[in-house]
């Protein structure tokens, strides 16, 4: 799981050292509710990330390069392939 802006803020003043892996992480988080095909691979890419949880807010079409593995009004479940 990546870092989160919000949670896992102290954890980082509790232990500098994390800090800089931490700021990463969550700068690439940033803008999530538009990431494409192209930003689901650099996460992993960079992060080793296999699977997302997605909001479906009103989406018809998810991004290309997902395998959405469960899905109902309010989520999808997604490998990235």
């Amino acid at each position: 799981m990546l870092a989160d802006r919000g949670k896992d803020r102290t954890v980082t003043a509790l232990t500098p050292a994390i800090a800089d892996v931490w700021l990463e992480q969550v700068r690439a988080r940033e803008g999530w509710r538009d990431f494409r095909s192209e930003d689901f691979h650099r996460l992993k890419q960079e992060f080793g990330v296999t699977w997302v949880l997605l909001e479906n807010d009103g989406r018809v079409n998810l991004p290309a390069g997902l395998t959405c593995l469960y899905s109902n009004e309010a989520v999808s479940v997604c490998t990235i392939d």
